[in-house]
């Protein structure tokens, strides 16, 4: 229940979960779980099984450059209506939203070669 460079959310039983044990703690699931919190959502950590995911409400990825990504279909069947769920729209919008305005953006200046190291 997760990839290379990304985490899973799934809504079971009106409550958000991903994966905490044994995963990449990616920073982008972190602050996914902070913005649930400051939103209201309820989100965990937990077990998240094969079966769980396939019957979700709803389910996302969380990446460093995709931000929030819907996830409407696995292994050809549809998650739900096949549609993102109203928590993953709401997630994914106030994600970019906040995003836009500097949060969690600290700018990197990359000196080039040619300044030496």
């Amino acid at each position: 229940t997760e990839g290379p460079g990304f985490n899973i959310f799934a809504d079971v039983e009106g409550r958000l979960v991903t994966p905490g044990y044994g995963v990449l703690d990616g920073m982008t699931r972190r602050t996914t779980l902070e913005l649930c919190r400051d939103l209201g959502i309820e989100a965990f950590e937990g077990k998240l099984t094969p079966e769980q995911l396939r019957s979700a409400a709803e389910s996302f990825l969380t990446t460093t450059a995709g931000g929030v990504i819907p996830v409407t279909l696995i292994d050809n069947c549809k998650i739900a209506d096949g549609t993102p769920g109203p928590k993953t729209v709401c997630l994914h919008t106030e994600y970019w939203r906040r995003r836009a305005a500097g949060w969690h953006a600290e700018p990197v200046v990359y000196r080039l070669f040619t300044e030496g190291v």
